[in-house]
């Protein structure tokens, strides 16, 4: 008699836990992308910003975003977008709307790294 109640006790559990696995499946394959939502894997927390740096012994500015950790400051990656001339005629237009579209970028990366 207590051999089958625990038979029937472990039974019990085992169902519990695929009946919680098949509700958790369920769920997950329900939400939108499949359950992929985008993350921030890094373990470090951190953010990205718009950067403008000059190259080539100051005869030309590369535009990138960085991402820096938020708790040293350490620019942890970096990637470039555009590079333009400083001698164009339209150098300033250029410029700005190079930096427009530099944070532009930085903050649509921001959007998504915190979302769980």
């Amino acid at each position: 008699m207590a051999a089958r109640l625990i038979g029937f006790a472990i039974l019990g559990i085992v169902l519990f836990i695929a009946l919680l696995a098949a509700v958790y499946l369920i769920s997950k394959s329900r939400q939108p992308n499949g359950g992929r939502r985008e993350k921030d894997i890094s373990v470090r927390p951190s953010l990205w910003w718009a950067d403008s740096r000059a190259i080539n012994e100051g005869h030309a500015t590369e535009f990138s975003i960085i991402r820096v950790d938020q708790r040293t400051q350490e620019v942890l990656e970096r990637r470039i977008l555009s590079r333009i001339a400083n001698s164009l005629p339209d150098y300033q237009a250029r410029l700005d709307a190079e930096q427009d579209k530099a944070y532009e970028i930085a903050r649509t990366a921001n959007v998504g790294l915190y979302r769980r």
